[in-house]
């Protein structure tokens, strides 16, 4: 299996040209395969775990989203979640889904979203210390899949707890020795 995601990419491309989902048998990639949801005190058992084929997968899903708003098929994230043709993990489940997500819990509402379909587990700062624009923020408090009884009481909760203020500085304070070191796939595994 190559490592760059071509085999994610090319099992994407597949699926879509004969219209079906990523999580129907025609993907053909090991390791991607349908996983069924069982009985949990959370919003869902995480049986999968984040890999570099996981990370693929979201990256090509968001694009396709992307690409399905770009060109009308949907408008809203609502709307392409509910689109079979924009959203590959669409099923019979997301005719009454409602997800609400601001500027800045989208990208959170997303990856909670992708989560809950193919199972892996997430998790997401809870509260912090210290107050917007300071040099002082911490994580206090984490919240998880395990925390909630639903996708929707879980994206409900993340809503209401998650702003755009989170880690956000001023532009007076020196962070260059905060900053993370840059994204490299190896530093995941």
């Amino acid at each position: 299996m190559e490592k760059d995601g071509s085999h994610v990419r090319a099992a994407l491309r597949r699926c879509a040209a004969v219209g079906c989902l990523l999580s129907c048998a025609c993907v053909g990639v090991p390791g991607v395969e349908q996983r069924s949801a069982t009985e949990t005190d959370g919003a869902w058992v995480a049986t999968g775990r984040w890999d570099a084929a996981e990370e693929d997968l979201f990256a090509q899903w968001v694009e396709i989203l992307g690409r399905a708003r770009a060109g009308g098929a949907c408008s809203t994230f609502q709307s392409c979640l509910r689109n079979s043709e924009a959203n590959l993990l669409f099923d019979e489940d997301d005719g009454d889904l409602r997800l609400f997500a601001d500027c800045a819990d989208l990208p959170y509402i997303a990856r909670a979203y992708f989560s809950y379909k193919r199972r892996l587990p997430f998790s997401f700062v809870g509260a912090i210390s210290g107050g917007r624009y300071t040099s002082d923020n911490r994580v206090l408090a984490r919240r998880s899949h395990l925390d909630y009884s639903s996708l929707s009481a879980l994206t409900r909760g993340l809503s209401e707890t998650v702003h755009s203020g989170f880690f956000r500085t001023a532009p007076a304070i020196d962070v260059r020795a905060r900053r993370p070191a840059g994204p490299h796939r190896g530093r995941w595994a």
